[in-house]
């Protein structure tokens, strides 16, 4: 979980389209681990925190809402 952590906020670093399309495959892998473990709240207060770190990043918040999160 932490690698694809790791390495889904670089990918939103690095601010342009493609690599938020990145971000969301690797947040995809953490949500579904964090469903096998049973800790879906978990997932549920990350996914809503880096909503609200990056409120003005509208096509980040898009391909948010494309991976269904």
């Amino acid at each position: 979980i932490a690698l694809y952590r790791e390495l889904a906020e670089k990918a939103i670093d690095r601010v342009n389209r493609e690599a938020y399309r990145e971000a969301a495959e690797y947040l995809k892998r953490m949500r579904e681990l964090y469903r096998s473990l049973g800790e879906s709240h978990v997932w549920e207060e990350y996914i809503t925190a880096l909503r609200a770190q990056y409120p003005r990043r509208r096509a980040l918040q898009e391909e948010l809402d494309l991976a269904g999160f």
